[in-house]
């Protein structure tokens, strides 16, 4: 935590200076977030991640600060023209909670992927083109991300609200409707 100035412009700072909101995190250089999105883009496999960022209108009586949700990943389709079925990459829409269209969060890889949590006989991961490796990645640029020690660069190049798309080919950035 930073410390409070005693001075400011050459005159002294004196009384009971306090804040409402906590102190900032201290900002990293975004070349560290993009280097782990490069990795995690790069693995076969992985189509795009998505994120939104946003003030909100109302925080519970919480300072309404910015902040990045967690993101998600698009995974590629197989490229064999023989695909099982089974283990399509079209989404099951069916619980909006898990997929944002095409896009899955990471506890819905993590979870639906995990032999450890299913025991039904002859049971196949829901989304086999998410490998162990995309999974480790997305979570690690997802802690990142969401650390806030990017916020200041992200809300600069991205704005408020945002639904940022990223690719290897680059970013698309939408508005973003938030509650």
């Amino acid at each position: 935590m930073t410390a409070t100035p005693t001075e400011l412009a050459g005159r002294p700072i004196t009384g009971d200076v306090t804040h409402y909101a906590d102190a900032p995190v201290e900002q990293h250089p975004i070349a560290a977030l993009i280097e782990l999105l490069d990795s995690l883009l790069a693995l076969p496999g992985t189509g795009a991640v998505r994120w939104e960022q946003f003030t909100p209108y109302f925080n519970d009586g919480d300072a309404c600060t910015f902040s990045v949700a967690e993101p998600s990943l698009r995974v590629s389709p197989p490229t064999s023209d023989d695909a099982d079925p089974k283990t399509s990459t079209e989404p099951d829409n069916s619980d909006e909670d898990e997929v944002e269209g095409d896009f899955i969060d990471l506890w819905s890889l993590q979870y639906y992927n995990d032999p450890d949590r299913h025991d039904e006989e002859g049971w196949t991961p829901r989304y086999p083109e998410a490998t162990a490796e995309i999974v480790d990645a997305l979570e690690k640029f997802s802690n990142a991300l969401q650390s806030g020690a990017y916020d200041t660069d992200l809300h600069t190049h991205f704005g408020d609200p945002a639904q940022v798309t990223a690719t290897v080919e680059g970013f698309t950035v939408e508005h973003y409707e938030h509650d």
